[in-house]
C-alpha cells in the first residue's frame, strides 16, 4: 500500500498534525505531487485501526494558518 502511495503521490515531504480528536488524528501530508489529509485512528494499544487519505481542504483547518505565521 505504501509503495502505491509513493508511486501515485511522490515522496512524502512533511506530515503536520492538524487536529487531535477522541477517535482519530488528522495530519496534513505534503507529497511531491499533491497535498492530502491523513486521518489516522489508533487503538488503546497503539495499533492502527483506521487509515484514510482524503483531499486536503485548508478551509477545514483555519487554525493551521495561525501556526505557520
Amino acid at each position: 500500500m505504501f509503495s502505491g502511495l509513493h508511486i501515485q503521490y511522490g515522496e512524502l515531504k512533511s506530515l503536520d498534525l492538524l487536529k487531535q480528536d477522541s477517535g482519530f488524528n488528522a495530519y496534513k501530508a505534503v507529497f511531491s505531487h499533491q497535498t492530502l489529509c491523513l486521518l489516522l485512528a489508533l487503538t488503546d494499544d497503539n495499533l492502527m485501526e483506521g487509515f484514510r487519505l482524503v483531499p486536503y481542504d485548508p478551509a477545514q483547518y483555519p487554525d493551521e494558518k495561525k501556526k505557520s505565521k
